[in-house]
């Protein structure tokens, strides 16, 4: 019996010197959740559920941060991705730069944008129409048809600035109607049979309509090319981790050279995402900066008062 009880109280201690111990496994780390509120401007033809199920998969599966991992919550209107993010609901804003440029000041300086094909981060836009005996001068456009689809935010910013610096009224007294297109493709199609007089696109698309449509090229014409912008940009909170919101831009550039990230790429038209600077976004900064300056010195109330009240056609999604 006493042997019994000597056994006992030695085999802790015996277990102690050969490394055998019984302490409870560590806690595994939990990681904190990045969510990321993208705006269809951003994302500009794909579809909210396409966006957010191909988005949060890939990310899931590819991201391999030990401390955060990233999701990607899709919003319609700019005006619900702002109040997402001022109610705290998401920690960052992906979409187009006059979005970002909205909450700038609440955002931390490292920057993501999308790197496409034909242009690198940044896309010059330019306005079109149909050749006839000559590429029509922009003030005969005036009375006539534009096709600009609803998420091209910065494509009616250019083309409101160069109404004005020309002493024309902007789109809505310019133009008798506007149309809306579900994509570039279409809104290009429209100005080449004649549904439309104008459109703004980016100058990628147009020459690569060109390049599978040659007639397209021989029938439309270029009539103002816009300096190279940034179409869609992102950005974290500027409270979060600094250090750690770097690590997680790092493996959001990893993942785009795999063919994973390939998939979710196609959404955006792009093919990779890199991290820039906010120096980058200085030209529509100054374009922003212009439309104000030229809309606070007024338009010409002869031009503007002689213009009949445009009407609207939305959700026209097929030519």
């Amino acid at each position: 019996m006493l042997a019994r009880v000597i056994a006992l109280l030695l085999t802790p201690m015996l277990l102690i010197g050969t490394g055998q111990t019984f302490a409870a496994p560590a806690e595994k780390r939990e990681k904190s959740l990045i969510i990321m509120g993208g705006s269809a401007l951003g994302l500009r033809n794909s579809t909210k559920q396409d966006a957010e199920i191909a988005f949060n998969a890939v990310l899931d599966e590819t991201i391999l941060n030990p401390d955060m991992k990233i999701h990607v919550s899709v919003f319609e209107t700019t005006e619900e991705l702002y109040a997402a993010f001022d109610r705290g609901d998401i920690d960052g804003i992906f979409g187009s730069p006059l979005e970002y440029q909205a909450r700038m000041d609440q955002l931390g300086p490292e920057t993501m944008a999308l790197y496409y094909k034909n242009g690198g981060i940044k896309q010059s836009y330019v306005l079109i129409g149909r050749r006839n005996e000559h590429a029509p001068q922009l003030s005969e456009l005036r009375n006539r048809k534009l096709t600009l689809a609803k998420f091209q935010d910065v494509e009616a910013l250019y083309l409101n600035t160069l109404l004005l610096r020309n002493q024309l009224p902007e789109i809505q007294g310019f133009f008798s109607e506007r149309l809306d297109a579900k994509n570039s493709n279409i809104a290009i199609m429209d100005v080449f049979f004649g549904k439309s007089d104008a459109t703004v696109v980016r100058e990628s698309e147009f020459l690569t309509a060109v390049e599978l449509n040659p007639q397209i090229g021989q029938k439309l014409a270029i009539l103002d090319k816009s300096p190279p912008y940034i179409p869609a940009v992102g950005g974290v909170r500027k409270t979060v981790d600094r250090e750690k919101i770097k690590t997680l831009m790092q493996d959001i550039e990893k993942i785009t050279a795999s063919s994973k990230g390939a998939k979710i790429l196609t959404l955006t038209q792009a093919t990779s995402i890199e991290t820039i600077s906010r120096d980058e976004m200085r030209s529509v900064f100054d374009l922003i900066k212009e439309y104000e300056s030229l809309k606070k010195s007024g338009t010409p109330k002869t031009l503007a008062t002689e213009q009949p009240k445009p009407r609207t056609r939305d959700k026209r999604h097929a030519p």
